[in-house]
């Protein structure tokens, strides 16, 4: 684990690594053993996180779920892109959240991940809705 600058894990996951803890404990636990950037997905509670020293949390999108199978790879994959193109750890939380929530709309695994056109209008979708 000192070796990772990135760890994701669900909630099970975590706890096989730092035992049973509540999901930003867990985070926490596992940025403690040298993971930089340490996520708890939380499927359709969202996610916990604790990045650089600091706590991040945030529900899951509301959506009508066809298939939740390619949720958390969907996760990591917007989360790590938007990492690579210089986001911050929150915005990229934002962003992996966002297509987290555009895979399980559709049925599939890879099949509802977005193109950056298709991201920025749920995007545009999901901020006039909350606002």
């Amino acid at each position: 684990m000192e070796r990772c600058d990135f760890v994701f894990a669900s909630e099970s996951e975590a706890a096989l690594v730092v035992g049973q803890h509540s999901a930003l404990d867990a985070a926490h636990a596992l940025a403690d053993l040298g993971a930089g950037h340490a996520v708890v997905k939380r499927g359709d509670l969202g996610y916990v996180a604790w990045i650089d020293g600091q706590a991040h949390s945030a529900a899951a999108h509301s959506v009508q779920v066809a298939d939740p199978v390619g949720a958390g790879d969907g996760f990591v994959a917007g989360y790590l892109a938007a990492w690579l193109d210089g986001a911050t750890a929150e915005a990229a939380l934002r962003t992996a959240n966002l297509v987290g929530a555009c895979v399980v709309a559709v049925s599939g695994d890879w099949e509802g991940l977005p193109t950056t056109a298709e991201l920025e209008a749920f995007s545009a979708r999901t901020d006039a809705v909350t606002r």
